[in-house]
């Protein structure tokens, strides 16, 4: 009797699982409501690194979104300068793309267009941390 019990246990661990992973997390949701260009950019990196890889699309997705949500939007004091540092090194795109993404910056008035270029923002994140660790450190 234990063991059905067990076992009955596991499955439907296995099972709440699987419904929930098989979803946009909330900061996915948070990031296509309040920045929808922000969360096309991902959604479309997600599926051009993993083509046909529905779960593994999703899990980027949700990846990507929660790194960019702590770094924009969970923290008061975003230090720009160590961002756009830690940006320029892990996005994904060309000299030209890049070029382009400052001249629609400063041409159109926006100063983080630069933002929509596909980048791995989980990276980001993780070189945006460690810099401001290391800077408070000395």
């Amino acid at each position: 009797m234990k063991k059905r019990i067990s076992i009955l246990a596991v499955l439907l661990t296995i099972l709440v699982i699987g419904i929930w992973a098989n979803k946009l997390n909330d900061e996915a949701l948070q990031v296509q409501r309040t920045d929808p260009g922000g969360y096309l950019v991902i959604k479309e990196a997600a599926i051009e690194d993993h083509p046909y890889d529905y779960a593994l699309q999703l899990w980027e997705i949700n990846r990507q979104c929660k790194a960019f949500v702590e770094v924009f939007l969970n923290d008061d004091q975003v230090d720009s300068d160590v961002l756009m540092l830690a940006h320029v090194e892990f996005i994904k795109v060309t000299q030209e793309e890049w070029a382009a993404l400052v001249d629609v910056a400063i041409r159109e008035h926006k100063p983080y267009a630069f933002l929509y270029g596909p980048t791995d923002w989980a990276m980001v994140q993780w070189e945006y941390d460690r810099q401001m660790k290391a800077r408070g450190s000395f």
